[in-house]
């Protein structure tokens, strides 16, 4: 297959060194990047219709992202590997091609099962190709332009991804069939594979060291149990919780894949996991924070869709016209960002956006339902402005201290960096509905008992609302009265559900804060270091 590749798909319109064609390989990886946003910002605001065409309960619809991100975990790993071995170029558009054929089968399909297997598809393809953007933007452009093509990286694949993603996301889902948004993202993925085919110059392969077949089971044990255990801990069919015997094993499994992960990564002679990179304080800071980010990027867009349509009311159209602000945020401050990049370095901009989206966390803790446009917008605001500053400075900052000259390596530090970005994103979901179900039958409770049936107030809330049932409705008498109890319960539960929701933001906005003071210490350390000629590198 990579020889008919190479025969007949490989042009290379311009010659190596020219000074246009690392600019059009730039637009073509913003393109797919943005087209594999797409897919996961408008699988979020359609969730709605997909649950109703499937006739879905929760735990079914949870295992339409939960499935993706399994096979995205399996093959990130491998994918420096497949590309130092058969050619970044080659690897990325294979990628390509698995991610969008997934896509255009989704549209014809009536099946859950199947549903489920073109996802596990998908995430395959979306594990090959997302490392292998990195790794070919680290390839294509000299160290002084790396910072600045990360930044447009970030701004423009991800911003735009938000933003035209989360528009036409909610048009398509409203106004037509769901299905049309996987449509639109292959259609937009035969342009981008075309882009590889003529802009992209194929990298040299060579002999691979044999595969770390311990190191990568072990890795995927640990992910596997890792997911399942934080999916299913709070599940309604898991009545004990923690305590049950499927958390207890499950944990068990974990703590021991991981042992064995660590283990067998640090005696291989040829890890497939270069676990000394975190020795590197830049890389390490740099992991922990992509880890965080990824989670706050792809929970935000993942609970405030499900807040908005089940606690809020609002359609889709409506959602997805307010996503697009946190995606038009992250766009213009990473490119302003990028732009900069030369005269202010990564450091700062990265403890800037994090201080960002720290703030942006704790002013969750504000929104209830009864919020108006502009509160749900100066949030959505800040965060994407926290994250378009931060995401292209951090990613530059992990890979700063790593040798250019060794592709390998190179690729390693972007495949690990690209995993713990997704990990952030596969466990946040877990992670923060964990904490939302365990914070929500607190607020239920504690909201219910300020609800007083015998009081003044309650009594005339519950009036008005009976004379509404049954003057728009047309409701008997006693009918009208049991709807307007209902009708109060709902409101005491959905405000019970956004106060959780806001709990868990308020958790990850600690967590940040934490690992902002750690950088800001370590820069000033650095500075005063360098002011009094200490400073070693």
């Amino acid at each position: 297959m990579r020889r008919l590749f190479h025969r007949y798909l490989d042009f290379s319109l311009f010659p190596e060194g020219h000074p246009l064609q690392k600019w059009l390989v730039l637009v073509v990886i913003l393109l797919i990047t943005e087209t594999a946003l797409f897919a996961s910002v408008g699988v979020n605001i359609s969730t709605p219709d997909i649950q109703g065409y499937y006739s879905l309960g929760v735990t079914e619809t949870d295992w339409i992202t939960t499935s993706y991100l399994m096979m995205l975990a399996t093959t990130v790993p491998i994918s420096a590997r497949l590309g130092v071995e058969y050619g970044f170029k080659y690897t990325f558009f294979l990628g390509c091609a698995i991610f969008f054929i997934a896509n255009l089968l989704i549209c014809f399909t009536d099946s859950y099962p199947l549903l489920l297997v073109w996802r596990m598809l998908g995430g395959a393809g979306t594990g090959i190709l997302m490392p292998q953007s990195i790794s070919i933007l680290a390839f294509t452009f000299e160290r002084k332009l790396l910072p600045l093509a990360l930044s447009l990286y970030t701004a423009v694949g991800f911003g735009g991804g938000f933003a035209f993603g989360s528009i036409l996301g909610g048009i398509f889902s409203q106004e037509h069939a769901f299905q049309w948004i996987f449509f639109i993202i292959f259609l937009i993925g035969m342009i981008g594979l075309l882009g590889i085919c003529l802009f992209f110059r194929e990298t040299k392969t060579r002999a691979v060291s044999p595969f770390d077949y311990p190191g990568y089971i072990s890795f995927l044990v640990v992910i596997f149990a890792a997911l399942l255990l934080t999916m299913n801990v709070k599940a309604p069919w898991n009545t004990q919780g923690w305590y049950s015997l499927y958390t207890v094993s499950h944990g068990a499994v974990l703590l021991a894949g991981f042992m064995a992960f660590i283990y067998f990564e640090l005696t291989e002679e040829h890890p497939l996991f270069l676990l000394k990179q975190f020795t590197v304080r830049p890389f390490l800071l740099a992991a922990i924070g992509m880890f965080i980010i990824g989670g706050i990027v792809f929970g935000t867009p993942v609970f405030f869709s499900q807040v908005l349509h089940d606690d809020l009311l609002w359609p889709n159209s409506q959602v997805g016209n307010h996503f697009a602000v946190f995606g038009l945020a992250i766009g213009v401050s990473g490119a302003i960002t990028g732009l900069l990049s030369d005269y202010i370095g990564i450091r700062w901009p990265s403890a800037i956006g994090l201080i960002l989206l720290t703030i942006s966390c704790f002013m969750n803790h504000n929104f209830t339902i009864y919020s108006d446009h502009s509160d749900l917008y100066s949030l959505l605001l800040v965060r994407g402005v926290g994250i378009g500053v931060a995401l292209g400075p951090v990613t530059s900052l992990g890979l700063s201290r790593i040798p250019k000259e060794s592709k390998l390596e190179l690729a390693k530090a972007t495949v690990m960096l690209t995993i713990l970005r997704q990990m952030g994103a596969a466990f946040s979901s877990n992670i923060l509905g964990i904490i939302i179900t365990q914070r929500q039958d607190f607020h239920f409770s504690r909201f219910g008992d300020m609800v007083n049936y015998q009081s003044p107030a309650f009594q005339e809330a519950a009036s008005n609302l009976s004379t509404h049932f049954r003057t728009a409705m047309g409701a008997p008498k006693n009918a009208g009265q049991e709807l307007s109890y209902q009708e109060i319960t709902s409101l005491v539960q959905r405000q019970a559900h956004v106060a959780a929701f806001d709990d868990a933001f308020f958790c990850a906005g600690i967590v940040l804060a934490i690992m902002t003071t750690v950088l800001i210490v370590l820069m000033i350390r650095r500075y005063i270091l360098l002011k009094y000629g200490r400073f070693t590198g």
